[in-house]
């Protein structure tokens, strides 16, 4: 996904959600430009015998449902998870800048 995804434009960070049950991964671009770039390409390509949706994500944990406690800590996270911030934290893995993210 992540190899596809780089042909269209340079990617930051994937955080793959091992968990998924839908199998979710978001991908962080160096620019927005670049995410949209890969989401118009990703979306609804296959892959491995299966047909991937790629849309922009909003900072949900796909890992597990989430109570109203959970979404609220995601929101107050997710600028930072952005911003490269929380080394190896709840989002997986650091980058910097301030690109687009897909999931």
């Amino acid at each position: 996904m992540a190899a596809g995804a780089a042909a269209v434009a340079p990617v930051e960070k994937v955080t793959v959600f091992e968990r998924s049950p839908v199998g979710a991964v978001a991908l962080k671009f160096r620019s927005a430009a670049g995410a949209a770039a890969a989401l118009a390409v990703m979306d609804g390509r296959w892959f491995g015998g299966r047909r991937l949706g790629a849309a922009w994500w909003d900072g949900r944990d796909y890992r597990v449902g989430e109570g109203a406690d959970e979404v609220a800590a995601r929101r107050a996270s997710w600028g930072e998870w952005l911003e490269g911030g929380e080394e190896g934290g709840r989002w997986g893995g650091a980058g910097e800048g301030g690109g687009g993210g897909l999931t």
